[in-house]
């Protein structure tokens, strides 16, 4: 079963299994799991030219890092205590006078920006599924097609082949 994961860009893996959506909450981008386990943006899919892969191979282990340790330094010089301040702790006030009790929060002048906010958020959202769900039909058409193309190479080479025979 195909999975959604949002993730940052530097967080999403180079291996994922087949049509794994990846979306990259800071560049924004959409990388999709091929067959073979590789995962690509879609935007080099869509693209004209070679789709580049997300991440590149893996490269050799580094090596190990030889370090060398320094003596310690000097002591410090001793300090000498002052006087607690005004703020030190463990010296405590009188007690305030208490406030009047703050307003309900559906009657806040703030409630109408969050519900616009929340408004807002669910328009984004709602968008963004459908969006997801034509890149999901394109990826499928793309699998697809992938699928039919290996039989349809075996039928023009038969039928080249068959021409060969004939001349």
């Amino acid at each position: 079963m195909p999975a959604f994961n949002s993730l940052k860009e530097k967080q999403i893996p180079n291996r994922a299994n087949v049509l794994d959506v990846f979306y990259a909450t800071d560049s924004h981008k959409i990388f999709i799991g091929l067959g073979d386990g590789s995962v690509i943006c879609l935007n080099d899919l869509l693209h004209s030219g070679p789709p580049a892969r997300c991440i590149g191979p893996e490269g050799p282990a580094g090596r190990d890092c030889v370090c060398r340790n320094g003596k310690d330094g000097k002591d410090g010089r001793d300090g000498k205590d002052g006087a607690p301040g005004i703020n030190a702790p463990g010296i405590v006030g009188p007690q305030g006078v208490p406030g009047t009790p703050g307003r309900d929060g559906k009657d806040a002048p703030q409630r109408s920006e969050l519900d616009n906010l929340l408004i807002e958020q669910a328009r984004e959202t709602k968008a963004l599924r459908q969006e997801m769900a034509a890149l999901e039909s394109k990826v499928k058409s793309l699998v697809a097609m992938n699928d039919k193309a290996g039989e349809y190479l075996e039928w023009l080479r038969a039928r080249a082949a068959a021409r060969m025979k004939s001349v």
